[in-house]
């Protein structure tokens, strides 16, 4: 019996299958790479590209983003404190906050920092 074809014929399959393994690797990868995912969890506020588009970051010749998103749950507020009511401020304190235009929208939080500034428009300090 001939041995050494029938041999050489399982080494090509092998490798023939090895070959293929590593092929489904490779496509694998490239298609988890075609998944895009957020670094935070937010709202996208703008699109530049579809959903299906194709996108070819070497034609876009520099910063192109995807898409613009804010994250909400740590958007910052500020507030004009007009100096007499300082001393009961600090870091780390709950606040309530809410936009002008919708004065029945409350929000709460707390003081991150203090950050004395001055109003120019005002011609004074907010703490005068």
């Amino acid at each position: 019996m001939k041995e050494g074809p029938r041999i050489e014929r399982i080494d090509v399959a092998r490798a023939q299958m090895n070959q293929a393994q590593a092929e489904l690797a490779k496509a694998e990868w490239r298609l988890d790479n075609c998944i895009i995912r957020a670094p935070i969890s937010g709202t996208i506020l703008k699109k530049n590209a579809e959903e299906g588009s194709l996108v070819n970051p070497i034609a876009m010749q520099g910063f192109y983003s995807l898409c613009e998103m804010a994250e909400f749950v740590r958007l910052g507020s500020g507030f004009d404190d007009p100096g007499r009511d300082i001393a009961r401020s600090s870091r780390t304190r709950n606040a309530k906050c809410g936009p002008r235009p919708f004065p029945d929208r409350v929000y709460e939080g707390t003081v991150s920092r203090l950050m004395p500034t001055a109003d120019r428009a005002k011609g004074r300090s907010p703490s005068a």
